[in-house]
């Protein structure tokens, strides 16, 4: 077996013979026959449990709850960044709301990575339980799939919840600022 995984490694070139083809399907064939003989082939992994379905709801909510910091965080210093700079040189050079709205995003990156340590700080001091998972189980396809689920939802999540300073501001002032720069050099 050691012999078969030794000829694949060496055999691969960046550009594949006619020769490396036939030889990589007569490989292949033979560690199907093999695997499905019940003989463990050289390439394959070790067999590893599949998690019982609560420890990756664990895995996800592990994931989750920082991205709900982080979507917090992004979307609150984005808006209100882009809110000051739309209202103060976005009304004096003319810039638009979607450039102010750009400025602001490059705000919220600098301070989503500045405040990466303080949110994961705070999140390590949560009694989030533990998802009791090996390294090999963290890597079965099942459990990347509710992690990065679990990530995208909380990410979602501090979205929606940092927009909800948009209650609270005054999002018609900028036109009405244009509006009054344009009729005082109106009527000058």
């Amino acid at each position: 077996m050691l012999v078969l995984h030794t000829i694949r490694r060496a055999a691969c070139p960046c550009r594949p013979t006619r020769k490396y083809a036939s030889a990589n399907s007569s490989i292949r064939g033979l560690l199907y026959r093999h695997a499905s003989s019940g003989v463990k082939a050289a390439t394959s992994s070790p067999l590893v449990e599949d998690p019982p379905r609560q420890q990756l709801m664990i895995v996800a909510l592990r994931a989750a709850i920082p991205m709900v910091g982080f979507g917090f965080m992004d979307n609150i210093v984005m808006i209100q960044a882009g809110d000051l700079i739309d209202n103060s040189i976005g009304v004096t050079f003319g810039l638009s709301t979607l450039t102010a709205a750009g400025f602001g995003q490059c705000f919220s990156d600098v301070a989503g990575n500045l405040s990466g340590g303080t949110v994961d700080a705070a999140v390590s001091r949560l009694n989030i339980p533990k998802h009791g998972l090996s390294q090999a189980q963290l890597g079965l396809k099942s459990a990347r799939i509710y992690h990065t689920a679990g990530g995208c939802v909380g990410v979602v999540i501090g979205c929606l919840l940092g927009m909800c300073s948009l209650f609270f501001m005054d999002t018609d002032k900028a036109d009405r600022m244009r509006k009054a720069k344009e009729l005082h050099s109106i009527f000058r």
